[in-house]
């Protein structure tokens, strides 16, 4: 609630006549935005009435006037979601979050000039929010002030030395100056923390091929399929978030919950929508997939069979419904339905993974190398295919070929302890010591950021001792 001296400030010797209506009218911002909302989602109308009923309340609340700002920039409306942060600016000048929200939108509607007036004055109000530093930079870069726009990220790199965001901007800044090579230097370290971000194996391809190293450059960017421009970790701005409501957005929290193994929580959303749209065939697979994976396997069956019912095609049912006949037991079952989903999709890579493992339980070994090969046709980023198929061609003992489909996998995923193994044992068996050794290292070290070292670390070291080629470390 905005204080009452700063009303009778305003009000002046008039009187309280004069300090009641000012108070009445927000402290002379005016009234709140509204919007037509009979075209909306009801949940979505039924938000913007709540706040707008807040702000009746408390009028000259800056906070009931940003809230109502972030329901309306939730949802895409983003001029009455500017004008109600204006007023929270107006009532609380000296509230950098309102003014960073302020920032965005205008950023967002293409005034750029205007966001960075905002945010110089954000910085002054709180210059230890690093998000403010680095969205700084990637503000000026886009008006090609490249030397400002470093100064910004290196600003945002002091505050938070863990923060990739700024990073990422300091490569860029190099590619327009025409530095590949920094730039290079900045997505190669990145990546060795998060080797399977397809937005930085985006920008390296791209620093390559302006290098000239096109082999270096098909690579990473087969890595990059579909990149998205990621939007970096920003609390501010994340309460956004929680802001959106509506069919989409329940569907996007849950399938987020999903992602986090968080069944629990999203399961109850998930049949709640379903009471709202009981043929969505999407819906009923991610929640057929939910229930299996709470170990409510049963309702799980039933609930990817109705999916099916309604379309007999959707790819993501049948590799759902292979999932469960593989938890219980029935090989040709799961088989058969994989098989459904590469029909619907025959260029899904993960389809293929699937089909391969299964093959691979059923130990036709041949069937499953194929399988595998096949989802790296189509998908160059699928690492657990080639992992799967040298784990297949160590049984066979086809050690060369083994320690190849390793390597491929480390190459992909420097951070994947399974593959480093794999290639330490193949390599030793297929009599390479020195590799051998140099694997096993890695392996070690990335087994000691791990609380509990895997048995299969151990098994192994022991092996490459028979074999004469122990770890180096």
């Amino acid at each position: 609630m905005i204080p009452l001296e700063r009303c009778a400030l305003r009000a002046g010797v008039s009187g309280a006549l004069l300090l009641t209506l000012a108070c009445a009218a927000g402290g002379g911002v005016g009234a709140p935005p509204r919007v037509d909302d009979t075209a909306l989602d009801p949940e979505i109308a039924a938000l913007f009435e709540q706040r707008l009923e807040s702000v009746k309340r408390s009028p000259g609340d800056s906070e009931a006037r940003a809230r109502l700002g972030m329901a309306y920039e939730a949802n895409a409306i983003r001029g009455a979601a500017r004008s109600a942060y204006e007023q929270a600016v107006a009532l609380e000048p000296d509230n950098a979050r309102w003014r960073y929200h302020l920032a965005h939108v205008r950023a967002e509607q293409g005034e750029l000039e205007a966001a960075l007036e905002e945010l110089a004055r954000v910085v002054d109000l709180d210059a230890g929010y690093a998000p403010a530093r680095w969205r700084r930079g990637d503000w000026l870069l886009e008006l090609g002030r490249t030397d400002e726009a470093e100064q910004a990220y290196r600003a945002a790199v002091e505050l938070d030395g863990q923060a990739v965001a700024p990073r990422v901007g300091m490569a860029r800044v190099y590619m327009q100056r025409g530095q590949e090579s920094y730039s290079v230097q900045v997505l190669q370290g990145l990546l060795g923390a998060t080797p399977d971000h397809p937005y930085l194996h985006q920008l390296l391809g791209t620093a390559y091929r302006q290098l000239g190293r096109m082999d270096d450059a098909r690579h990473e960017l087969a890595l990059a399929a579909q990149p998205r421009r990621p939007r970096w970790p920003d609390p501010w701005l994340d309460e956004i978030d929680r802001n959106k409501v509506g069919f989409a957005a329940d569907f996007q929290r849950a399938l987020a919950l999903l992602g986090a193994r968080r069944h629990a929580e999203a399961i109850p959303i998930l049949e709640r929508l379903r009471g709202e749209e009981p043929e969505n065939v999407v819906l009923l697979s991610n929640l057929g997939a939910a229930y299996v994976d709470a170990g409510r396997v049963a309702e799980g069956l039933t609930t990817l069979q109705a999916a099916l019912q309604i379309r007999p095609d959707y790819f993501s049912t049948h590799l759902n419904l292979s999932s469960v006949y593989e938890r219980t037991g029935d090989l040709e079952r799961a088989l058969e339905h994989v098989e459904l989903a590469i029909r619907s999709n025959p260029k899904l890579g993960a389809a293929y993974v699937k089909q391969g493992l299964l093959l691979a339980r059923a130990e036709r070994w041949e069937e499953a190398l194929a399988a595998l090969d096949s989802a790296r046709r189509y998908d160059a980023r699928t690492t657990a295919s080639l992992i799967w198929a040298g784990r297949i061609r160590s049984r066979l003992g086809q050690w060369r070929a083994a320690a190849e489909d390793y390597s491929a996998a480390v190459e992909q995923a420097p951070g994947d302890l399974a593959a480093w193994l794999g290639l330490a044992l193949a390599s030793a068996e297929a009599g390479d010591a020195e590799g051998a050794g140099e694997a096993l290292d890695r392996a070690e070290r990335l087994a000691r950021s791990q609380e509990s070292p895997p048995a299969q670390l151990a098994a192994v070291r022991a092996r490459l001792a028979e074999l004469g080629a122990g770890s180096g470390s």
